[in-house]
Protein backbone atom coordinates (compact mmCIF):
# COMPACT_ATOMS: atom_id res chain seq x y z
CA UNK A 1 0.00 0.00 0.00
CA UNK A 2 2.90 2.21 0.68
CA UNK A 3 4.67 1.68 -2.70
CA UNK A 4 1.31 2.40 -4.61
CA UNK A 5 0.76 5.95 -2.57
CA UNK A 6 4.18 6.75 -3.35
CA UNK A 7 3.45 5.56 -7.17
CA UNK A 8 0.62 7.48 -7.20
CA UNK A 9 1.87 10.85 -6.66
CA UNK A 10 4.60 10.39 -8.93
CA UNK A 11 4.20 8.16 -11.64
CA UNK A 12 3.03 10.75 -14.40
CA UNK A 13 6.12 12.88 -13.83
CA UNK A 14 8.28 10.05 -13.60
CA UNK A 15 7.07 8.76 -16.99
CA UNK A 16 7.35 12.25 -18.97
CA UNK A 17 11.08 11.96 -17.29
CA UNK A 18 11.79 8.04 -18.90
CA UNK A 19 11.94 6.23 -15.72
CA UNK A 20 9.89 3.28 -16.25
CA UNK A 21 7.44 1.97 -13.96
CA UNK A 22 9.95 -0.58 -12.83
CA UNK A 23 12.66 1.88 -11.97
CA UNK A 24 10.43 3.98 -10.15
CA UNK A 25 9.40 1.38 -7.72
CA UNK A 26 12.28 0.52 -7.22
CA UNK A 27 13.16 4.45 -5.80
CA UNK A 28 10.70 4.21 -4.33
CA UNK A 29 11.20 0.85 -2.10
CA UNK A 30 15.25 2.30 -1.49
CA UNK A 31 13.55 5.74 -0.54
CA UNK A 32 11.05 4.13 1.80
CA UNK A 33 13.32 1.20 3.47
CA UNK A 34 16.34 3.64 3.82
CA UNK A 35 14.69 6.95 5.19
CA UNK A 36 11.50 5.60 6.53
CA UNK A 37 9.61 8.53 5.54
CA UNK A 38 6.30 8.47 4.47
CA UNK A 39 5.14 7.43 0.88
CA UNK A 40 3.52 10.75 0.19
CA UNK A 41 6.52 12.85 0.93
CA UNK A 42 8.40 10.28 -1.01
CA UNK A 43 6.11 10.40 -4.02
CA UNK A 44 6.06 14.12 -3.93
CA UNK A 45 9.56 14.03 -3.58
CA UNK A 46 10.18 12.30 -6.65
CA UNK A 47 7.70 13.84 -8.81
CA UNK A 48 9.15 17.39 -8.25
CA UNK A 49 12.37 15.80 -9.22
CA UNK A 50 11.29 14.49 -12.02
CA UNK A 51 9.19 17.47 -13.15
CA UNK A 52 12.22 19.64 -12.65
CA UNK A 53 13.66 17.57 -15.13
CA UNK A 54 11.01 17.85 -17.45
CA UNK A 55 10.38 21.82 -17.31
CA UNK A 56 14.10 21.84 -17.85
CA UNK A 57 14.03 19.80 -21.18
CA UNK A 58 11.23 21.99 -22.09
CA UNK A 59 13.75 24.89 -21.97
CA UNK A 60 12.07 26.59 -18.54
CA UNK A 61 14.19 27.37 -15.41
CA UNK A 62 12.79 26.10 -12.53
CA UNK A 63 11.85 27.99 -9.06
CA UNK A 64 15.19 28.68 -8.08
CA UNK A 65 16.77 29.70 -11.01
CA UNK A 66 17.85 26.31 -12.33
CA UNK A 67 18.40 26.10 -16.14
CA UNK A 68 19.18 23.44 -18.48
CA UNK A 69 22.46 24.68 -18.57
CA UNK A 70 22.82 24.47 -14.95
CA UNK A 71 22.13 20.44 -14.62
CA UNK A 72 23.72 20.02 -17.84
CA UNK A 73 27.07 21.43 -17.39
CA UNK A 74 27.75 20.15 -13.59
CA UNK A 75 26.96 16.62 -15.19
CA UNK A 76 28.89 17.25 -18.32
CA UNK A 77 32.15 18.41 -15.67
CA UNK A 78 31.38 14.87 -14.01
CA UNK A 79 31.55 13.31 -17.44
CA UNK A 80 27.67 12.23 -18.29
CA UNK A 81 26.04 13.74 -21.09
CA UNK A 82 22.09 14.59 -20.48
CA UNK A 83 21.41 14.45 -24.23
CA UNK A 84 21.89 12.16 -26.76
CA UNK A 85 22.00 14.70 -29.28
CA UNK A 86 21.27 18.05 -29.75
CA UNK A 87 17.89 17.75 -29.88
CA UNK A 88 17.34 14.68 -27.90
CA UNK A 89 17.15 13.89 -24.21
CA UNK A 90 18.46 11.03 -22.10
CA UNK A 91 16.13 9.22 -20.29
CA UNK A 92 16.59 10.41 -16.76
CA UNK A 93 17.04 6.97 -15.40
CA UNK A 94 19.88 5.99 -17.39
CA UNK A 95 21.60 9.76 -16.23
CA UNK A 96 20.80 9.16 -12.27
CA UNK A 97 22.22 4.91 -13.01
CA UNK A 98 25.37 6.48 -14.65
CA UNK A 99 25.48 9.04 -12.03
CA UNK A 100 25.25 6.80 -9.34
CA UNK A 101 28.03 4.56 -10.73
CA UNK A 102 30.37 7.88 -10.09
CA UNK A 103 28.53 9.01 -6.90
CA UNK A 104 31.38 7.83 -4.34
CA UNK A 105 34.22 9.02 -6.53
CA UNK A 106 33.17 12.48 -6.50
CA UNK A 107 33.86 15.25 -3.81
CA UNK A 108 31.81 16.41 -1.92
CA UNK A 109 31.52 19.89 -3.79
CA UNK A 110 30.95 18.19 -7.02
CA UNK A 111 27.68 15.88 -4.90
CA UNK A 112 26.63 19.08 -3.05
CA UNK A 113 26.53 20.69 -6.96
CA UNK A 114 25.01 18.25 -8.87
CA UNK A 115 21.89 17.19 -5.82
CA UNK A 116 21.07 21.39 -5.91
CA UNK A 117 21.00 21.60 -9.95
CA UNK A 118 19.07 18.00 -10.36
CA UNK A 119 16.82 17.94 -6.82
CA UNK A 120 16.65 21.21 -5.53
CA UNK A 121 17.25 22.15 -2.26
CA UNK A 122 14.18 20.60 -0.88
CA UNK A 123 15.04 17.11 -2.45
CA UNK A 124 18.55 17.39 -2.08
CA UNK A 125 18.77 14.95 0.89
CA UNK A 126 16.52 12.12 -0.61
CA UNK A 127 18.35 12.51 -3.95
CA UNK A 128 21.57 11.57 -2.25
CA UNK A 129 19.99 8.83 -0.66
CA UNK A 130 19.17 7.38 -3.94
CA UNK A 131 22.70 7.98 -5.39
CA UNK A 132 24.50 6.33 -3.06
CA UNK A 133 21.74 3.13 -2.73
CA UNK A 134 20.89 2.99 -7.08
CA UNK A 135 22.90 -0.39 -6.39
CA UNK A 136 19.83 -1.29 -4.15
CA UNK A 137 16.77 -0.35 -6.59
CA UNK A 138 18.99 -2.36 -9.31
CA UNK A 139 19.03 -5.42 -7.66
CA UNK A 140 14.73 -4.46 -6.84
CA UNK A 141 14.47 -3.92 -10.67
CA UNK A 142 16.15 -7.73 -11.35
CA UNK A 143 13.61 -8.78 -8.13
CA UNK A 144 10.69 -7.69 -9.95
CA UNK A 145 12.12 -8.75 -13.62
CA UNK A 146 12.73 -12.73 -12.20
CA UNK A 147 9.33 -12.31 -10.68
CA UNK A 148 7.12 -11.34 -13.67
CA UNK A 149 8.74 -13.59 -15.65
CA UNK A 150 7.91 -16.57 -13.22
CA UNK A 151 4.45 -14.96 -13.38
CA UNK A 152 4.69 -15.46 -16.68
CA UNK A 153 5.41 -18.90 -16.76
CA UNK A 154 3.33 -20.19 -14.00
CA UNK A 155 -0.12 -17.80 -15.83
CA UNK A 156 1.29 -20.15 -18.95
CA UNK A 157 1.45 -23.17 -17.21
CA UNK A 158 -2.23 -22.51 -15.74
CA UNK A 159 -3.70 -21.70 -19.23
CA UNK A 160 -2.45 -24.63 -20.82
CA UNK A 161 -3.60 -26.95 -17.49
CA UNK A 162 -6.83 -24.84 -18.32
CA UNK A 163 -7.21 -25.39 -22.25
CA UNK A 164 -6.29 -29.00 -22.07
CA UNK A 165 -9.27 -29.51 -19.70
CA UNK A 166 -10.91 -27.73 -21.64
CA UNK A 167 -10.33 -29.57 -24.83
CA UNK A 168 -10.88 -33.17 -22.59
CA UNK A 169 -14.34 -31.45 -21.49
CA UNK A 170 -15.20 -30.65 -25.27
CA UNK A 171 -13.60 -34.41 -26.89
CA UNK A 172 -16.61 -35.74 -24.10
CA UNK A 173 -19.10 -33.31 -24.81
CA UNK A 174 -18.53 -34.32 -28.66
CA UNK A 175 -18.69 -38.23 -27.78
CA UNK A 176 -21.77 -37.94 -25.84
CA UNK A 177 -23.38 -35.89 -28.75
CA UNK A 178 -22.39 -38.84 -30.95
CA UNK A 179 -23.76 -41.64 -28.54
CA UNK A 180 -26.64 -40.05 -28.62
Amino acid sequence: MEIASALQRSSGSAAQAGVSFEELASYITVLSSTTRRSAETIGESLKTIFARMSDLKMGFDVDDGTSISNVEDALSDVGIKLRDSKDSFRDFSDVLQELSGKWDTLTEVEQANLGKQIAGTRQRELFYVLMTNMDKALEFQEIQTTASGLALERYGEYLDGVEASQNRFNASWEKLAQEA
